[in-house]
């Protein structure tokens, strides 16, 4: 409930910033980070939502990561297709295929479907920057969830709410965002425990021309899992913290956009015997039709 109460102050206070910071809109300089469309500007490859799209544009997505665990490997393969509804709304669909890789088993699981929307409540932009915040909700099926960070209850259906910010200059790109994800079906046997994510990140701009843009992100990822409750009784091997911390590139042209980077823990507090992770490597390939 306290994390749930995180979340809504914090777009609370981002709905503020739009009432205070409501002003005439300049258009942007066609350079640096703004030198293509909308479509094609920096985003995060690890951090949630920022899927804000010009109406009417299509993009096809295909995320894929290695985890790597103390005694398991997964792969996560993950097929997208983003739609911008309007300027302001989008709706994203995900197909993840998840892959557990350890000595005992070796299988391939097509999880359930996420379906996630998107809506941009405030937006300014100025001669050389712009600031956006959206809120998001998505739901997903058993192992469907389209957060890409470690998350402890995805062999659930779940459901997750969100908030992000974002600033965006000639040479720079900053986010945050907090959000929640819940476990759909609960029963008396078993309760999952949510997952509250805290994200932040900061990029720069490398290079740019007309056609291209190259930049360097450094994200911090957090995740803090409640304890499960099987039969009554609390899940000592379940709930804890983890922070990631997960250097990437950018690259764009306009219609291409390539993502590639890793993830290292920096903080493991994991609460009895759980699988320890020991690092991530991620990629991400998009499409603008």
């Amino acid at each position: 409930m306290k994390k749930f109460i995180l979340l809504s102050l914090f777009i609370s206070i981002q709905a503020k910033i739009a009432e205070s910071g409501a002003e005439a809109e300049t258009e942007t300089v066609k350079e640096g980070n703004f030198a293509l469309s909308t479509s094609q500007q920096p985003g995060p490859l690890l951090g949630f939502g920022q899927n804000i799209i010009d109406k009417g544009d299509f993009q096809f997505y295909f995320y894929s990561d290695y985890i790597k665990l103390r005694n398991k490997k997964t792969t996560d393969p993950m097929p997208g297709f983003l739609y911008g509804i309007r300027d302001d709304l989008s709706m994203f669909f995900n197909i993840p295929i998840t892959k557990y890789i350890d000595s005992a088993d070796n299988c391939k699981t097509l999880a359930g479907v996420s379906l996630q929307c998107e809506y941009a409540y405030f937006s300014k932009t100025n001669l050389r920057s712009a600031h956006q915040a959206t809120v998001l909700a998505a739901i997903s099926g058993p192992n469907g969830s389209m957060i890409k960070q470690a998350v402890s209850n995805r062999q659930s259906s779940t459901f997750f709410i969100g908030g992000t910010y974002n600033y965006m200059s000639v040479d720079w790109y900053i986010y945050t965002s907090l959000g929640e994800l819940f476990s759909i079906r609960q029963t008396e046997e078993s309760q999952l425990g949510d997952n509250f994510l805290y994200q932040a990140g900061i990029g720069r701009n490398l290079y740019h021309s007309k056609d291209y843009i190259y930049l360097f992100l450094v994200e911090m990822l957090g995740a803090k899992f409640k304890q499960n409750i099987v039969s009554s009784e609390i899940d000592q091997n379940s709930g804890g913290n983890l922070i990631f911390i997960a250097p990437s590139f950018w690259f764009s042209s306009k219609k291409l956009i390539v993502q590639i980077g890793f993830a290292i823990p920096v903080l493991q507090n994991l609460n009895g015997n759980q699988g320890e992770y020991k690092f991530q490597i991620d990629g991400n390939i998009g499409w603008t039709f």
